[in-house]
């Protein structure tokens, strides 16, 4: 159980810094798992609606940090329930205009994970259902609406010759209420290694692709709806011991349309009880 919880744990960077999540791995019945991650992007590039990059106009950018917190609750052996809501602090430059921060809290997500079944207690595959309420107006924090999502997950261990390795793969469609939506297919992928009980390394790959009528390309970032990126992940994990463990991940943007390039860097602590 002890070699269990360290591999699952190792896939809350897998999402980072957006949401957090424990991966394909049940949670037991009557325990918590909580999760505390502060992150820190900026981007002073943008990708056109063509995928063409250029700079910011005179020394502009997009800034956003974040605290969030993630919980999961063993509801039953295959159930369990999960919530996240974020505190974001989002500044925008242009030009040679003051720069406009917005902050607050962002959207609270909430919902259920169902555990399907699992291959020799070592592959373990779940669906989730997440409702999406925004706690804010201003949408210089996000788009302001309720929405939805659906998630697919598989997780699975071994070992490479004395060493455990994890591997995590999500994919999940996300719709928001308003009329221009978006539409939203995200994406994350994981692969990481235990090089000994405390320390962890991962890497990683995820995604966003986000469709709407709306095709606005606005250097404020947060108020594109029609845009795609994706972005590779290193990740590194100390384990204190199994109910207590820090992570520090970098996620850079790759490539992109409509979105601006910059890089993520992210600290959490997760505990278990």
């Amino acid at each position: 159980m002890k070699i269990l919880y360290k591999t699952a744990i190792a896939f809350i960077i897998a999402a980072l810094p957006a949401t957090v999540m424990a991966g394909g791995w049940p949670v037991k019945k009557g325990n918590y798992l909580v999760s505390v991650t502060a992150s820190y992007f900026r981007a002073s590039q943008l990708w056109d609606k063509g995928g063409k990059l250029g700079s910011y106009d005179q020394g502009g950018y997009f800034e956003s940090r974040s605290l969030s917190l993630y919980g999961e609750y063993g509801i039953s052996r295959r159930l369990t329930g999960v919530v996240s809501l974020p505190y974001i602090i989002n500044e925008f430059k242009q030009r040679d205009l003051p720069a406009a921060t917005s902050q607050g809290l962002g959207d609270m997500e909430f919902g259920v994970r169902y555990y399907l079944t699992n291959i020799n207690f070592k592959y373990y595959f779940a669906i989730q259902g997440m409702a999406i309420a925004p706690l804010y107006s201003n949408t210089g924090l996000g788009f302001s609406s309720g929405g939805a999502e659906v998630r697919a997950i598989g997780s699975g261990s071994g070992k490479i010759g004395s060493k455990n390795y994890y591997m995590n793969l999500e994919v999940g469609g996300r719709q928001y209420f308003q009329n221009a939506g978006p539409f939203q297919v995200r994406y994350t992928g994981a692969f990481g290694l235990n090089f000994d009980k405390h320390n962890q390394v991962a890497v990683g790959v995820s995604g966003n692709y986000s469709t709407s009528i709306n095709k606005t390309l606005d250097q404020n970032l947060v108020l594109n709806k029609d845009f795609s990126y994706t972005q590779g992940s290193f990740s590194y994990a100390y384990i204190v011991n199994p109910k207590l463990s820090f992570f520090a991940g970098v996620n850079q943007f790759l490539v992109g349309r409509s979105t601006g390039k910059g890089t993520t860097f992210s600290l959490s602590v997760i505990t278990k009880f």
